[in-house]
């Protein structure tokens, strides 16, 4: 049930709304949503969940991070990560040995002369097929090949709509000779 003071901020804020008092009715709004309760949870809920966790943790061998096995994987894992990077200089060291700034270097600039080939190969079959297609836009061009090429066009849709129902029509084996 509402309490006076709410009804009587209702009533302000309908009359201001149909008067067109902007003001006035977003005031009396705001008073309307001020009085309206705030959300809490209710007493004891945070404990009843705390309650549940410990029970669920109680029941779950308290999870991952307390079992033995999870532990002794963190252990290796450490181990191995101190161990690698204590031997890290001495692998360097031998790797190093191995290959020089020249050997880097030669390395780079043939690789990069491989690449220029491979784009010069590759551009120079695009430049023979732009050569085919200006071919044969000139070649259509001109009225009566295209005409040509129309009636070719057309009659092999023509004859690929009848083989396509020659082929999925019947789908029993009863024209193969039997063994």
């Amino acid at each position: 049930m509402r309490r006076p003071d709410q009804t009587q901020s209702l009533a302000r804020w309908l009359a201001a709304e149909q008067a067109g008092r902007t003001e006035e009715a977003e005031a009396a709004l705001a008073q309307l949503c001020a009085a309206l309760p705030r959300p809490a949870p209710r007493a004891g809920f945070a404990d009843a969940v705390l309650a549940r966790v410990r029970i669920a943790g109680a029941t779950e061998g308290y999870g991952l991070f307390a079992s033995r096995w999870f532990k002794a994987a963190m252990a290796l894992c450490g181990a191995s990560t101190i161990s690698l990077l204590m031997g890290l200089p001495a692998v360097w060291r031998a790797v190093s040995g191995a290959w020089s700034s020249a050997k880097l270097i030669q390395a780079a600039v043939s690789s990069i002369v491989e690449l220029d080939q491979w784009l010069v190969a590759v551009l120079s079959v695009g430049a023979k097929l732009m050569l085919l297609g200006r071919m044969l836009a000139d070649a259509l061009a001109i009225v009566p090949v295209a005409a040509l090429a129309a009636a070719c066009v057309l009659v092999s849709a023509l004859a690929f709509r009848f083989l396509r129902g020659l082929i999925t029509g019947d789908r029993r084996w009863v024209y193969v000779d039997p063994i």
